[in-house]
Parts: C-alpha cells; structure tokens; sequence
C-alpha cells in the first residue's frame, strides 16, 4: 500500500511512451530526494535550535559559548603578563642561586682562613709566654748579678775599680758562697742609698757592679 509521508504524490504512473515515463519517473524521485534533503535539513537546523535554548531556567550553550569567548579574550593579555613575570622571577631566582653559592664559597674560605689564623694565634700566644718567661728570668738574672757596694770610702779604689772590687769581694766574702771564678764585668758610682746609706758629706760612695760566670757554691 502506498504512503506519502513527505506529501509528494504517488509515483505517476506507467502510461505514455516508454520515453515520456521515463522522464517523468526520474523527476519524481529527484523532487522526493530533495524534499528528504530539506526534511531532514530542517531536523538538524531544529534540533541546533533546541540545543542552543537549553533547558527552561537555564543560560542556552551559544551564551555560554560566547562567554567563554569573551573570559578568554580577557585572560589573554594577564596570561601574557603572568608569563613574563615567572620568565623575569626564573631569571632573578637564576642570579639568587649563583650570588648563594659564591657566598658559600667565601665562607668555606673565611672558615678555613680563621681556622689557620687561629692555629698561627695559639702559636704566637705559647712563644709570647715562653719570651715573656724567659725575659724574666733573664732579667731575674741580671738583678742578681748587679752588686751595690756601700761606703767605700774616697782615694782607696786606685787606677782600676774593677780589680779592687774583686779583692774587696774575696777579702769580704772569703769566697762561702760565691764560687771563685767570677771577675767584675763594669761598675760606676751609684747615686746614695735612700734607705739610709752614706751621703757625700761623709767622704764615701757607693759603687754598683755587674759580675760574669756569678752563680752561688755548689751549682
């Protein structure tokens, strides 16, 4: 049974000439491809429309679409902007590193250095302390040596203090603690004694000696 749902007609019909049927067959299904075409057309073109009202209550998809058009056109120039500054931030945290390790670099330098100065500072601290030591024997030693002669009187030294100040010392002595070989290196007038010792009015003099190879009997 024959059906038109696209409302065309029937075929025509066999009749006429063999040409004349022909052509008129050939017609008729190119005027139903067409309308098929259009039909279905419409569909489509119906079915976008649907789609892009959306659903009741709700923004249709080419107002979304149009949206996201329009952020991405504003989000464009900050995400130029953004890509610029991690560019210059990568370049500044490129000189930070480098600046990082050359401070770490004098530091290891600076330690070792104070490390060495250190060492050479307890150095020079134990032969300061053995100087200073052995300046105060030295000096413990020449205090000892010095000898201060009181109340030789005026005229009896002679041509030569030093000789009459060894007799003055063996005579005075008689050699008990002091050893026998020692021989008077200088002296010179001392100036008088504050504590008590003769004054020019009384015609004596107090001399000071420094004496060689002096050490007390027995060493």
């Amino acid at each position: 049974m024959w059906t038109d749902p696209l409302g065309v007609g029937p075929p025509p019909a066999w009749s006429g000439t063999k040409g004349n049927s022909h052509k008129r067959q050939t017609k008729w299904t190119n005027m139903l491809y067409q309308d098929r075409q259009g039909a279905r057309g419409a569909g489509q073109c119906q079915e976008e429309q649907e789609m892009d009202q959306g659903p009741p209550g709700e923004p249709s998809l080419g107002t979304i679409m149009a949206a996201i058009q329009d952020l991405k056109g504003l989000l464009e120039p900050t995400l130029d902007a953004v890509t610029m500054d991690v560019t210059l931030l990568k370049a500044d945290l490129k000189k930070v590193a480098e600046k990082v390790t050359n401070a770490e670099t004098d530091i290891a330098h600076l330690q070792s250095t104070s490390k060495r100065l250190g060492d050479q500072v307890q150095f020079l601290t134990a032969e300061h302390e053995r100087i200073v030591a052995r300046f105060e024997d030295q000096e413990g030693r020449a205090w000892r040596n010095n000898f201060r002669v009181v109340g030789v009187p005026e005229g009896v030294k002679g041509p030569s203090v030093e000789l009459f100040l060894e007799t003055l010392i063996t005579d005075s002595f008689q050699l008990k603690r002091l050893s026998m070989f020692f021989t008077v290196e200088r002296a010179h007038r001392a100036p008088p004694s504050a504590a008590g010792g003769p004054s020019k009015d009384n015609h004596q003099e107090n001399i000071q000696l420094s004496v060689q190879k002096y050490h007390p009997s027995g060493r």
